[in-house]
């Protein structure tokens, strides 16, 4: 598992010190996502004319008054905050006119006293009649008092949130949004006003029931930050300031950094306790070249550029390795280390050793072949990509299979090629594996192959799954994959396509495979994000546990925060995969690129960002699996 690659090019090239514009690490394609464009809509002034003339002519007010309650609801998209939409006719109050096309209905939501990283999304259009035109919110017209409403991204929801010196907050408050007709000549356009009432009161704690916690219950429109926890280095020295490579099995965690100190990179373990607790256990290094594990004694190794974990054993990918004797430059080599519990149980922070076991190189590497590129591994077989294998054309790639014997050694087993062997596809630059089965993407060719290992240790393709979907090239179908049992998942992160017609440029998507009782690999679906948006690239990273999915879209503005990040949840809910949630970091910033690489096992995620942060979500995943 690793960090996406850029969009712009083929993937970068690790850095040695003869060509220093080689540099793993940032590939400085931020600004083009920092000229994201949002649709805001402002009000004709036609529109404004024919809406006066209408109150002054037929002596009523374009704003409607509040309804009555008919338990029509709806569920917010925060972390746990309950929200009841009502909309009832009221027969003692004035009744809202119809402009020509459509009214707003007021609306009226009840919450609880939450933590400053609760929103309440309230889906106001809902409650508006219209004549079969799609409407938008335009503006928020009057701000609330002890809250903000904001529009969400969808221009469908008013966003209300406590203000900070209100989280004690009980009582009601109103705001009002502006809704208009959605077409393009303002000339047409039609708006109309109506009020939010906001009523927050404190939930009654049943008695023999605990309360629910805002992680608990979460359901397919919430969005959850305040259940993570931020993983931190032990030594205050270590600093990881950006691309943190993600991956979990069991209570072990492990966060890769390739562009720590100078671009020697580190790998840092740590372990979750019998109180849920998660502390470091292990720092890893690069081997220097008698094989010891100090550090390294060269320069741009990345080691950590990739990472995969099993039970007690950890692969990490070091792309930038070289051979400098004979001047063969970014090679690339994988690192294998074993987990000694005989001083401890596996969680013991202190306890257990980590050993280098064996340092994976190609038989037949050579100079940036970036063998390491992504790196998967299963019980005891290993994959490595090695993207820049020029075996099958210019740039085709290639993926090796190394087994470990019953002697703990590790010996190359096959080395598996693009069956197209197309130049410039980069075949292994994403690798996942189960037991004997093995997806590889070819993400420049957009495309994706599955490889089977039969019981002789006979590799064989199976199919490529471009077969079976229509996709174009600039789809990236292939960027990241994942496996689980007979389920593959396959990122698109250049996907336009949000369903529904919609065409949104590089939005993204997630598609999902299924392997039959026939050993016949079919499309069961193609998840994407409910507020996909404009170069969100949803699909950047994947990764499934059971019958859980999570899909990272690194380029999503969360709450104003260009390319802040964003990672979704989806769960299968009979034969369909729902979306459940979606998961931001508590503090969010500007280019903090959360979702960048994610790792799921049983109700854990762990989700990376290009900032360096490290966040696990837990507990509240706990009963889907």
């Amino acid at each position: 598992m690793m960090g996406e690659e850029e969009d712009m090019g083929p993937p970068p090239m690790p850095m040695d010190e003869v060509d220093i514009e080689r540099q793993v690490g940032d590939f400085n394609t931020n600004d083009q996502h920092q000229q994201k464009r949002r649709r805001r809509f402002v009000i004709g002034g036609i529109a404004l004319i024919i809406a006066v003339v209408l109150s002054v002519v037929l002596g009523v007010t374009l704003s409607s008054p509040s309804q009555n309650k008919n338990n029509s609801s709806s569920e917010n998209n925060s972390g746990g905050v309950d929200v009841v939409i009502i909309d009832e006719e009221d027969d003692k109050k004035q009744q809202p006119i119809t402009i020509t096309t459509f009214q707003t209905k007021d609306d009226v939501i009840t919450l609880s006293p939450g933590t400053n990283e609760e929103e309440a999304y309230i889906s106001v259009l809902e409650n508006d009649t219209t004549n079969s035109i799609d409407l938008v919110v335009n503006a928020i017209t009057n701000q609330a008092n002890n809250g903000k409403c904001v529009i969400s991204i969808d221009l469908q929801q008013v966003v209300f949130t406590l203000n900070d010196d209100d989280m004690n907050f009980v009582g009601s408050d109103e705001c009002t949004y502006e809704a208009c007709t959605d077409v393009t000549n303002e000339e047409d356009r039609e708006c109309d006003t109506a009020v939010v009432t906001i009523i927050v009161e404190e939930e009654e704690e049943k008695e023999g029931e605990e309360t629910a916690t805002p992680t608990e219950g979460v359901n397919s429109d919430m969005v959850i930050s305040s259940a993570s926890l931020q993983l931190v280095p032990d030594d205050k020295d270590v600093i990881i300031e950006n691309d943190a490579i993600v991956a979990i099995h069991g209570n072990t965690a492990i966060v890769g950094a390739a562009n720590y100190d100078n671009i020697k990179g580190i790998v840092l373990v740590f372990v979750r306790d019998d109180s849920n607790d998660w502390k470091q256990q292990a720092t890893l290094t690069a081997p220097d070249d008698d094989g010891d594990v100090d550090g390294g004694t060269d320069c741009f190794t990345s080691f950590g550029w990739s990472l995969g974990i099993h039970g007690d054993t950890i692969i990490v990918g070091a792309v930038g390795d070289s051979d400098e004797e004979r001047e063969i430059y970014n090679r690339g080599s994988a690192h294998v280390f074993v987990r000694d519990n005989s001083a401890g149980t596996a969680t013991d922070a202190d306890g257990p050793i980590w050993t280098h076991q064996a340092k994976l190189v190609a038989g037949d590497g050579a100079a940036d072949d970036f063998f390491g590129y992504d790196v998967n591994i299963f019980e005891d077989t290993a994959i490595v990509g090695a993207v820049y294998d020029d075996d099958n054309g210019e740039d085709s790639g290639s993926v090796h299979v190394f087994v470990r014997d019953d002697k703990d050694e590790w010996n190359h087993q096959t080395k598996l090629l693009d069956p197209k062997g197309e130049a410039k596809a980069y075949f292994g630059n994403a690798v996942g594996i189960y037991d004997s089965t093995i997806i590889i993407g070819a993400w420049w060719a957009s495309t994706a192959h599955i490889f089977h290992r039969d019981g002789d240790g006979t590799w064989t393709h199976q199919v490529e799954l471009t077969d079976i979907v229509d996709v174009e090239t600039d789809d990236r179908f292939g960027n990241r994959v994942a496996i689980y049992g007979d389920t593959v998942v396959v990122g698109a992160r250049g996907d336009d396509d949000n369903n529904d017609g919609k065409n949104i440029t590089d939005s993204g998507s997630a598609y999902v495979f299924f392997r039959d009782e026939n050993n016949t690999w079919m499309l069961h679906s193609k998840l994407v994000a409910p507020d996909g948006d404009v170069e969100d690239q949803f699909g950047n990273s994947v990764s499934i546990y059971n019958n859980t999915i999570i899909v990272g879209a690194r380029w999503d503005d969360v709450d104003s925060e260009t390319d802040s990040g964003s990672a979704h949840v989806f769960v299968k809910d009979g034969d369909k995969w729902a979306h459940h949630s979606k998961l931001i970091a508590p503090k969010g910033e500007t280019e903090d690129f959360f979702g960048y690489s994610m790792g799921i096992y049983e109700g854990t995620i762990v989700v990376g960002s290009k900032s360096g942060e490290m966040h696990v979500f837990s507990d509240y995943l706990r009963q889907l699996t």
